[in-house]
């Protein structure tokens, strides 16, 4: 259990802008690759503020505390970049992997986090400071927090929820691309097989030097997968599958393509799309997962047809489909002969949602 209050990406967001608008300082705490950085860079680009990232990890004590510079007769502690750059504009200063940082450094930190002093130079007066770390036994040479460290700041830690994670994914790559095909159908597949995404590294996996499925990892291995399949690389092929296996590792690869495989036993998309209401179904709950990314597929050519066939599903498909159909919109006042009996569909899908509590707010 963790000592530290457990929030969403979507609450996490919310409290940084309170931090932001309090001049609080805020560390996120999570394990590696969540998104921790890229919350924060969203809520600068949002904002218009910039986001100057110092990385304490790499810092020694008279970066923070200030560099000793002879001016005239007197020596200046004088800071560097990012925090020169903090002093003089209004903008964010980011102190990443705080966690990772020695004692020593933590300790040059404390004027700077309570007095916005660092060496020498004041901090603007419209900056503000937000912290991000590794747990403790995450982290290279990480290290305990004093008293006084924790004193200055507001800790929490962030874990995202499945459904962020998944509608992250569904927008990832240019619409039609094999990036966002790959991507839809990851997000599609993740709602019925949670256990693709790792937001923790799995027991041993640090030690035996494993990759695992975080988020960064995922989006870095289907960045790779889909320009092999733009260079003509067959997605049956080694390569393809070391792209994958390279960044989440082989078990969780592994079990992603083996669902993807279980796809061919499946209708075609063109045959979907030209008969979802006749068209033949999975025969059991295994090619039923497979469908959650196919579907995405046949959703882009016909939303008609996407919505039709996920209603000829089991109850349980229906309802994790859901969230993903609803990006495909049915054409209002549209005479398409399946327009009826796809507004029929998505009227008792959205019912099961309904009535399973999918259609509460994940706060996104």
């Amino acid at each position: 259990m963790s000592a530290l209050p457990v929030l969403s990406i979507a609450q996490t967001t919310k409290l940084i802008r309170a931090a932001l608008a309090s001049n609080t300082n805020l560390e996120i705490v999570g394990a590696p690759g969540i998104g921790k950085s890229a919350c924060l860079y969203q809520i600068g680009k949002e904002l218009g503020v910039e986001v100057a990232t110092l990385i304490l990890s790499q810092c020694d004590q008279s970066d923070v505390g200030g560099i000793p510079v002879p001016v005239g007769d007197q020596v200046l502690r004088l800071p560097v970049g990012p925090i020169k750059r903090a002093s003089q504009s209004p903008m964010i200063l980011f102190l990443d992997e705080f966690g990772n940082a020695h004692s020593a450094i933590k300790g040059a930190a404390l004027t700077l986090l309570q007095e916005r002093f660092a060496g020498d130079t004041k901090l603007h007066p419209d900056t503000r400071i937000i912290l991000a770390s590794n747990a403790e036994a995450q982290s290279e040479g990480g290290h305990s927090y004093g008293a006084p460290t924790i004193g200055r700041l507001t800790r929490i830690q962030m874990v995202p929820l499945i459904d962020e994670v998944s509608a992250y994914f569904e927008k990832l790559g240019a619409e039609g691309s094999n990036l966002n095909a790959l991507a839809s159908d990851f997000a599609a597949t993740l709602c019925k097989e949670p256990s693709l995404l790792q937001l923790e590294p799995p027991p041993g996996s640090i030690r035996a030097q494993r990759s695992w499925g975080a988020p960064r990892s995922w989006e870095r291995g289907l960045r790779l997968a889909a320009e092999l399949l733009n260079q003509s690389i067959d997605a049956d092929s080694e390569l393809f599958h070391a792209a994958l296996a390279g960044n989440v590792s082989e078990e969780v690869a592994n079990a992603f393509l083996a669902i993807r495989r279980v796809r061919r036993d499946l209708p075609s998309i063109d045959e979907i799309v030209s008969d979802p209401v006749s068209v033949k179904l999975p025969k059991n709950s295994e090619q039923e997962v497979a469908t959650l990314g196919l579907i995405q597929h046949v959703g882009v050519r016909s939303a008609e047809a996407a919505w039709i066939y996920v209603g000829r599903l089991s109850p349980e498909i229906q309802t994790v489909s859901y969230r993903s159909l609803t990006k495909f919109m049915l054409a209002p006042g549209s005479k398409s002969k399946l327009s009826n009996a796809a507004i029929a569909a998505r009227n008792k899908i959205m019912g099961r949602a309904s009535a399973s509590g999918a259609l509460s707010e994940s706060g996104w």
